[in-house]
């Protein structure tokens, strides 16, 4: 089960913990260096891991409250923008407006996937956190990938 949450809207994301299907360890590390674009670190555009569950600490110059600032970005649309229509309603009339003048929707969509960060992809050891680079090498997306 995959939840990815982007600004541009929801995409595919790939499941570096599936790499096991593939076979030996020397293919899982070829898989995962493909799928992370760990062999081309000149790239600024990539898809990257978030957080290394080995080491069990997030990638460098990230927390899990700017991870999980990413992915309300990409929940609370904007006035151009649909949101996560559920978050919407649950976040109700108070915060209906998605250009967010208080910052306060933004804030209550942080705590929300501040806890979808660490009940899916921090905790629990099958969990895994992707992020989309974009062409200026900064995190525009990022997907949370829990096997159950």
């Amino acid at each position: 089960r995959a939840t990815h949450f982007s600004e541009k809207g929801r995409q595919g994301c790939l499941n570096r913990n599936m790499a096991f299907l593939f076979g030996d360890s020397n293919r899982k590390k070829e898989l995962y260096s493909k799928i992370l674009a760990t062999s081309k670190p000149e790239a600024k555009s990539a898809v990257c891991a978030l957080y290394d569950t080995a080491a069990g600490k997030c990638a460098e110059g990230l927390s899990v409250r700017s991870i999980a600032q990413i992915a309300a970005r990409g929940m609370m649309g904007t006035p151009t923008a649909d949101p996560e229509w559920a978050l919407h309603w649950i976040l109700g009339p108070t915060f209906a407006d998605r250009a967010d003048p208080t910052g306060e929707r933004k804030e209550i969509l942080t705590l929300f996937m501040t806890s979808m960060v660490l009940s899916n992809a921090i905790y629990p050891s099958e969990g895994a956190m992707i992020g989309s680079r974009d062409a200026e090498g900064e995190i525009a997306a990022v997907s949370f990938v829990r096997v159950y």
